[in-house]
């Protein structure tokens, strides 16, 4: 395919080079090779860039390289561009009409001519397969099932007694759609009695199901998968479960009966879900973390039981050191009441917080509720890649505090979007509360800012920001700790 057409086609634009160069195939920055496109959408791959022999590359806009020799095809998302350079260059197969001769199909069912139906597979009374609907071999499909159009289903996949599955699915090997639910009571001698597994399961359109993945009906009414929901491998979805438009759901995921999966809920690999819980629209369940109650829109959590990312990480980093505390609390009642036998004067600033420089045993000590990022950046002096930082899209009204010792240092009322990746204010909490030092590290001049109670890294300001102050204050996120207005900021010492 020609450049030019593959830009059209991918909503692309091209900055530099010949646009009637044949592009062949696509490959990742280290692989790919003359006449082939690749990107980049993760800037901890940029270095790449310098020794990628591709013919051509998706950037976004804002990305500059210093290449020559390589086209340039300008996108506001890269990856979503080589998806779809990937989807033009390797098409589905075309649909093959055709159904072999040891395929089992009752008279009773209702097959579209142009349909594709492989050696063995099985069709039963009162089914409705639609239009250009694809059955690989040994497929089993019971009585009353509806395929839509479209819909390939592979080797060895059964779909259970009146389910039915909407148009363009795609449904991978040796699955189960509609097997029973798993439900039982309790006889009169305490043995258990099988509940009558009578519902159905639904796939909505575009749905797709990754292999070994067993979906089970309800015992009345439906479980339902609705449009765009994709499903990895080896996931149990239990009876009368809902998982809604556009959900991502991670291998070896179990939901327990009744859940309900909100819009573009993404469930990483090994999720837990109890029964009759509600998973918020754009919520995000980390690998291996396992919920019993309801998880609000929006959230990430992590852990089991899960709770908030962001304390989950902080607690993990303290578990690792539960041997040491019995010391530190022990030094740190020691110093408290040296503290306060010598009634020690302490400096404040006008916001009327204590910014007494703390000691070095102090920062060290407090160091140690730090991750490894946090570290890194507050007391080595790092920067987080830009656009990944947590508080660089927080919209929410507070205060952001230094992550180390927890002096306020800017307000949610002076930040602002600069674009530049990183969370931007124009003028800190209290002008006391940082200290501005001179870096000439990375071969340029800059101003670093740091907290004026610990010394904690914060980032650096620069003379281009918005009125009134001219000014903007570029910070790590792993350097600040937001508290939302009404939360008490603790003062760590």
């Amino acid at each position: 395919m020609k450049l030019e057409q593959l830009a059209e086609l991918t909503n692309s634009t091209i900055e530099a080079g010949f646009p009637d160069i044949e592009i062949t195939s696509v490959a990742g920055l280290s692989t790919a090779g003359h006449g082939e496109v690749t990107f980049l959408a993760n800037p901890k791959y940029t270095p790449q860039i310098t020794e990628t022999k591709a013919s051509a590359i998706f950037l976004k806009n804002d990305v500059e390289i210093t290449r020559d020799d390589i086209v340039i095809l300008r996108t506001a998302d890269p990856k979503l561009a080589y998806t779809r350079a990937m989807r033009l260059l390797f098409p589905e197969p075309t649909l093959k009409p055709f159904i072999h001769s040891s395929a089992v199909i009752d008279p009773t069912a209702s097959v579209e001519s142009e349909v594709e139906i492989h050696a063995n597979a099985v069709v039963g009374a009162n089914c409705i397969i639609g239009f250009g609907v694809r059955l690989m071999p040994n497929v089993t499909i019971y009585d009353g099932v509806r395929i839509g159009s479209g819909t390939t289903i592979h080797s060895g996949v059964s779909v259970r007694e009146n389910s039915e599955i909407g148009r363009n699915c795609i449904i991978h090997n040796n699955s189960t759609i509609g097997s029973d639910g798993f439900g039982y009571a309790k006889d009169e001698e305490k043995r258990w009695l099988k509940i009558p597994q009578t519902g159905r399961v639904v796939l909505e359109d575009d749905v797709e199901i990754g292999s070994n993945t067993s979906i089970d009906r309800a015992s009345a009414g439906e479980t339902r998968i609705n449009r765009g929901a994709k499903i990895d491998n080896l996931v149990q979805i239990g009876h009368s479960c809902i998982v809604d438009e556009d959900a991502l759901i991670c291998s070896q995921t179990g939901l327990a009966g009744s859940s309900h999966i909100g819009k573009r809920v993404i469930l990483t690999g090994q999720v837990g879900i109890a029964g009759h819980l509600k998973i918020g629209d754009d919520a995000i369940m980390t690998a291996k973390s396992a919920t019993s109650h309801d998880v609000e829109p929006g959230k990430i959590m992590s852990g089991v039981p899960a709770f908030e990312n962001r304390d989950w990480l902080r607690s993990t980093a303290a578990f690792r050191k539960l041997g040491e505390m019995a010391g530190r609390l022990r030094k740190l009642e020691k110093r408290v009441s040296e503290m306060t036998s010598n009634n020690m004067e302490r400096e404040k600033s006008d916001a009327g917080y204590d910014i007494t420089p703390l000691s070095a045993e102090a920062v060290r000590r407090l160091a140690l509720d730090l991750n490894e990022e946090e570290y890194r950046i507050l007391l080595n002096h790092g920067t987080e890649p830009a656009f990944c930082g947590t508080l660089l899209d927080n919209k929410l009204e507070g205060v952001y505090a230094c992550r180390l010792c927890g002096l306020p240092l800017f307000d949610s009322k002076k930040k602002f979007n600069s674009g530049t990746g990183w969370p931007s204010f124009y003028a800190p909490f209290d002008k006391d509360h940082l200290t501005n030092i001179e870096d000439n590290t990375s071969g340029m001049r800059r101003i670093e800012i740091r907290c004026a109670r610990c010394g904690g890294h914060q980032g650096h300001v620069f003379p281009d920001g918005p009125p009134p102050t001219g000014q903007r204050y570029c910070l790590n996120s792993a350097s600040l700790e937001f508290f939302e207005d009404g939360e008490d900021i603790s003062q760590k010492s």
